[in-house]
């Protein structure tokens, strides 16, 4: 398959419009070059949208669902009947078509903005359907190991531009040929690095995962000092979980003890952030 241009829509619930709050449960989706149209709604897991909305009663979200498959069944079998797409050869009739079914409507389920992407050689229509399902409706991408650490970089960097010590920090590599690790944040003097500092993540909702994902980190930095390559100091900004018992707390407490015995490493709270600042001066 060639790539082609997609048009989709996110679907949402909007209960209240004098608020504009809503909660995406949907996704349209149309390829007008083939007069493909399909769309896939989120009608099991009704809970996010009830408690998001807890005066409502569930019922009027249910018959929203209803309806609104009811008339997406209905228009996708306009774009196939007896198996064939409709609209093949007729782009500008199916353009026109899809525009009337997402033009700004009044009720409990509305549309985003209109969004466009490119279908790439040798994936499907169905395949990106879903790809944008589980990331406008699921969050699939918050799911990912490493989301919450990217956020928590982010966060640095823009405490690090506040206090203009942004300028005097690179990502990269610390290492050599043999063995590196990599830090969103090195500070270097005369091309060697002398601080190095990233966020860690240890609020995870599984203690196993705590343990691994900190003991990777320990071993990666025990590494670097056992070889000869750390530099002069590493910061680690951590996020550990709230309460102070259970077995979550009790895997980042052994996590942080492990790492406390890493020469030069200073752990510093995520939330401290005038700690973080200070310890991340140069000069």
């Amino acid at each position: 398959m060639n790539t082609m241009v997609y048009n989709y829509h996110v679907v949402r619930f909007l209960p209240y419009p004098e608020t504009g709050e809503f909660v995406n449960i949907g996704v349209i989706l149309f390829c007008p070059q083939i007069g493909f149209f399909d769309f896939m709604l989120e009608t099991h897991k009704s809970k996010r949208a009830t408690d998001f909305f807890p005066e409502l009663e569930r019922h009027l979200l249910q018959a929203a669902l209803a309806s609104f498959t009811a008339e997406a069944d209905h228009f996708k079998k306009l774009f196939r009947q007896d198996g064939t797409r409709v609209f093949r050869f007729e782009v500008g009739f199916g353009m026109e078509y899809y525009a009337t079914f997402t033009r700004p409507r009044e009720g409990l389920i509305r549309f985003s903005n209109p969004r466009t992407g490119m279908v790439a050689a040798g994936v499907t229509p169905e395949q990106v359907l879903g790809k944008l399902f589980a990331d406008n409706v699921q969050r699939q991408f918050a799911q990912d190991k490493e989301y919450h650490e990217r956020q928590m970089q982010k966060r640095l960097q823009q405490d690090l531009v506040r206090a203009a010590l942004y300028t005097y920090y690179k990502p990269g590599k610390i290492g050599n040929d043999d063995y590196h690790v990599g830090f969103p944040f090195i500070y270097s003097r005369n091309d060697k690095p002398v601080k190095a500092m990233k966020p860690l993540n240890l609020n995870k909702s599984d203690s196993t995962d705590i343990y691994n994902h900190g003991g990777e980190w320990q071993l990666r930095l025990a590494r670097l000092h056992k070889f000869g390559l750390a530099p002069e100091q590493l910061i680690l900004a951590v996020d550990c979980p709230a309460d102070t018992e259970g077995r979550r707390a009790t895997a980042a407490n052994e996590v942080c003890q492990m790492l406390r015995e890493i020469p030069n490493l200073r752990l510093i709270d995520f939330n401290a952030t005038d700690e973080i600042i200070n310890a991340a001066r140069v000069g």
